[in-house]
This record gives C-alpha cells, structure tokens and sequence, in this order.
C-alpha cells in the first residue's frame, strides 16, 4: 500500500493542478503532516480535502487542527463562495471523532471500494461518511 501511496502523491505533486492545494507541516526539515484540497470538486459541497495526515506519533499535538484551519482559511482566500467538506471511513473512528470535535457536520453517507481495493483493509460493510 506504500508503494501505491507513494507513486499517487508523486504523480499529484509532480503536475500541481491550479484547483489542487497542497499544505505541509514540517518539524525542521521532517515532513510530519499534510493536507490536499480540491477547491472545485463540488458544485454543491464546494472544495474537498481529500487528504489530511498527521504522522502517528505526533497525533495530538495541533497538528491536524492547523492543517484544517489552513484548509479553511485557503478555501476561503481562494473560493470564497465555496464550502469545504471531506469523507471519512465508518472504521476511521478517531477521524470521525477529529472532525466532530472541530464542528464537522455528517450530512451523507456513500458505499465505497476499500483501500486499494483489498477488502481485507475493512472490517464490515465499506462506507464513507460526508462531513461538511
């Protein structure tokens, strides 16, 4: 799955799209966390971070908070009309509680494949939840 990971972040990062922003958090010259927007995705939901990662054992230290609140703030400098929303996994349980805690809504819910496309990434029935 790395490896996987890795060929999709080179292939995004190697041809930045005008619609695509990237932001980084860095602890010196380390890479500790990073969030990837969409800014037209939706022409409902408006821009859609698809990713955001902290690395593990730095969780819990406002990482991901800041991450966000770049997020937002860049959506709203460069879409001002735009929402923001993003999916989580129904497994991603401290995800779903990030998000909560920083006043995400659920407002859907969709089916989707698991993580490349190995069932055995899931326990259950494979859902995403939106949160806008």
């Amino acid at each position: 799955m790395a490896t996987d990971r890795q060929s999709v972040w080179i292939r995004q990062l190697s041809n930045p799209r005008a619609s695509h922003c990237t932001l980084v958090a860095e602890n010196g010259d380390v890479l500790v966390g990073f969030a990837h927007t969409v800014l037209d995705d939706d022409p409902t939901w408006g821009a859609l971070l698809d990713n955001l990662h902290v690395a593990f054992a730095l969780k819990r230290n406002r990482i991901g908070s800041s991450l966000l609140e770049a997020t937002a703030w860049t959506v709203a400098a460069r879409a001002p009309e735009s929402g923001l929303y993003l999916w989580v996994l129904e497994q991603n349980a401290s995800a779903l509680a990030f998000y909560e805690a920083r006043g995400g809504k659920r407002v859907g819910r969709r089916l989707v494949s698991p993580p490349g496309g190995d069932p055995s990434r899931l326990s259950g029935a494979p859902s995403a939840f939106r949160y806008a």
